[in-house]
């Protein structure tokens, strides 16, 4: 578990200085190698070890948006125990003041995106995109801010990435440098990419027996430093061990660079966007004639974030998901393009008061912006109903209409284009009833027939429960452990705003849930429900399940007409919709490389130890693989931006927007570790 941040020691922020941006250009910028490291590169990483005010960060960007030759992703993942609040990294960028410029011509400019976009300090890695405009060419550039609030000794190893150029900044003084700052630097080769460079401003003999430990050779600075502090250092292990099989991968080489994603809905869209912005040429397959048209299509859905007393993996998952998809749909949600409401969610608890809510906000050291404890009167105010307890506000959580989400994702991927052409294309109406991997690693979808419909190195499924049935076709050379997923079926009931019902209907302020949920939508309709139901296949829209939903929008005080037991006095007008979730046996996505089966496990006993995921073999290779992306169950629109950014990060090796532990959590090959553990 990551800590709670400290904010104590930078609430007096001092002022921008042309010093401190001259000394992050030479220390840091200069002192590895850059730009010319990055040019004509596909990505490029950095590691921070102190964010600070952002002055290295923010003369990196500058040195980039300067390089014609730049890479096309400029990665810069920073840790911050001490983080500023943004009014406080406003004041230290001094915006507004034209004296600013002075700094540096693109200071202002760059602070100006940056301190909107800057998280609240909560725990954990925030993932913030700065984008460039894309080009009449269609390719996409930028730089992606990984922003890891918690001290570095815990952040560190629960990173997951490979590092170009590392940053060691925020380092304690000679003085009082401790083991623990020595302990982190001497495991930085666990992160290093094989050409990694390392600067710093401390020159510490014990900071250079760490490097020297984790297999960098210090090097001499000339005409770098003006000061005999500065250190720079080249990785050189005397050995390199093979990745590990659910560890991070090279990148494939351009020609490989393309997927096969199945499945048109929220997980399918989510990571066809997040590839092609990788620069991945994705096709995607889908039996319907277009998109969003399973549980997607419903009229609206909730997001938001979950709290736990203990904070466990479940609760931290929902947290970094509900943040990652708060900051994907906001601007689409605030520029009308997306239907919803992205300012905040209420969940009622009437088992919690308010001594025990602020003891337990206390305890997980999660931000007062992010989720705040109202009182039943305070809740009433708030939503605008007469509900009948208190609850939990999450302030970054909300609503919006799923198929506009999937088209929002699919509109920016298809807008992007390489010299060969768009980077996205599309397969509708395509039935794909069997998978197989051919000889030189191509993944095949196949047709009832047995006829290819489509191929490529890298296949994710991210169709739902067809997941299971495509892999049970894989021959037993190539299989994979069965996904076992519960279908559980959902209804959802719309009361339109029609002359008969409006008396009726009051809308709330925000979605509210509880037992059961009630959205406002922008017509004026109120969408209420859901049930859930096992083991029934039936599709049609049942009067029972519409009595069901009104029941709870009742308790709500949303519905206020009373509700009989008898479903046959319900308006004849009620709209409806019917589908299935896919669920998980521990009720969290599954999303990364299939692991190998058990019979194909048993085959092979020269295997190392399997009792960690990360050491499960993988029907993966050095050009491409096979992944998933299912099990989303109820909470699909909260997990959507996440599952992209992880498929990203499976394929391409970009690095993990999550705490390891947490990426283990959702690894496909969680379930066979934990049956060989009991």
């Amino acid at each position: 578990m990551v800590g709670a941040v400290n904010l104590g020691e930078r609430q007096n922020a001092p002022p921008p200085s042309t010093e401190a941006w001259a000394q992050a250009q030479r220390v840091f910028v200069r002192g590895n190698g850059l730009p010319g490291r990055w040019q004509h590169s596909q990505r490029f990483v950095i590691l921070e070890t102190g964010f600070g005010l952002g002055n290295p960060f923010l003369a990196t960007w500058a040195a980039w948006r300067a390089d014609p030759d730049r890479c096309d992703r400029l990665v810069f993942i920073s840790i911050e125990k001490h983080p500023v609040l943004r009014p406080d990294l406003a004041r230290a960028h001094d915006l507004g003041n034209p004296a600013a410029a002075d700094i540096a011509p693109d200071h202002p400019a760059l602070a100006q995106r940056l301190v909107p976009a800057w998280p609240d300090p909560t725990p954990g890695w925030h993932t913030l995109h700065f984008d460039e405009p894309v080009s009449a060419s269609g390719r996409l550039q930028g730089v992606t801010l990984q922003l890891g609030l918690g001290d570095v000794a815990d952040l560190l190893p629960s990173l997951v990435a490979q590092v170009d150029a590392f940053y060691l900044d925020g380092l304690a003084t000679d003085r009082d440098l401790d083991k623990r700052d020595a302990g982190w630097l001497s495991r930085l080769n666990r992160h290093a990419a094989p050409s990694a460079t390392a600067a710093s401003g401390c020159a510490d003999p014990r900071v250079l027996a760490a490097l020297t430990q984790a297999g960098f050779i210090v090097e001499d600075a000339p005409g770098l430093t003006g000061a005999p502090d500065m250190i720079r250092a080249h990785y050189a292990p005397r050995y390199t061990p093979a990745p590990l099989p659910g560890g991070v991968w090279p990148q494939p080489a351009p020609e490989s660079r393309h997927a096969l994603v199945l499945g048109a809905g929220l997980a399918g869209a989510s990571a066809a966007w997040a590839l092609c912005r990788q620069g991945w040429r994705v096709t995607v397959l889908d039996r319907q004639d277009g998109p969003a048209q399973g549980t997607s299509g419903n009229a609206g859905g909730l997001f938001h974030s979950v709290l736990h007393a203990q904070d466990s993996h479940h609760a931290r998952l929902h947290r970094a998901a509900a943040l990652a998809t708060w900051r994907q749909v906001r601007p689409w949600i605030e520029s009308g393009r997306l239907a919803g409401q992205c300012d905040g969610l209420l969940r009622l608890d009437d088992d919690t008061d308010a001594a025990q809510a602020r003891a337990q906000l206390s305890r997980l050291g999660v931000s007062p912006e992010h989720v705040a404890w109202l009182d039943q009167t305070e809740a009433r105010s708030r939503a605008g109903l007469d509900l009948p307890s208190g609850g939990w506000l999450f302030q970054q959580g909300g609503w919006l209409q799923p198929g506009g989400y999937v088209r929002c994702l699919l509109d920016e991927a298809a807008s992007l284009r390489d010299e060969c052409g768009p980077l996205l294309t599309y397969l509708w109406e395509t039935e794909v009833a069997g998978l197989q991997r051919d000889e030189r690693g191509m993944w095949h979808l196949l047709d009832a027939t047995g006829q290819t419909v489509a191929q490529a190195p890298t296949l994710v499924l991210a169709c739902a429960h067809q997941s299971t049935t495509l892999l049970q076709t894989l021959p037993a050379a190539q299989s994979v452990p069965a996904v076992a997923m519960t279908r559980l079926r959902g209804q959802v009931t719309q009361v339109p705003a029609t002359a008969a019902h409006t008396a009726f209907i009051r809308q709330p302020n925000l979605p509210v849930a509880g037992n059961g949920y009630v959205v406002p939508l922008p017509d004026g309709s109120l969408l209420c429900g859901a049930t859930v139901k096992r083991d029934d296949e039936d599709a049609s829209v049942r009067p029972a399940d519409h009595l069901h939903n009104l029941s709870r929008a009742h308790r709500l005080g949303a519905w206020l007409a009373p509700v009989a037991d008898d479903a046959a006095t319900l308006p004849a007008d009620l709209l409806g919709r019917t589908g299935w979730r896919a669920v998980s046996p521990d009720r969290l996505p599954m999303v990364g490389a299939l692991p190998w089966s058990d019979d194909r496990l048993a085959a092979q006993p020269d295997l190392p130890r399997l009792d960690q995921v990360r050491m499960v073999p993988r029907e993966r290779q050095a050009q491409g693989g096979l992944y998933i992306a299912t099990g989303l169950g109820s909470r699909g629109i909260t997990w959507t931006a996440l599952i992209g950014q992880l498929v990203a990060h499976w394929v391409t090796g970009s690095p993990c927007p999550i705490e390891v532990d947490l990426r283990d959590a959702m690894d496909p090959g969680r379930f066979q570790v934990r049956a060989r553990r009991t």
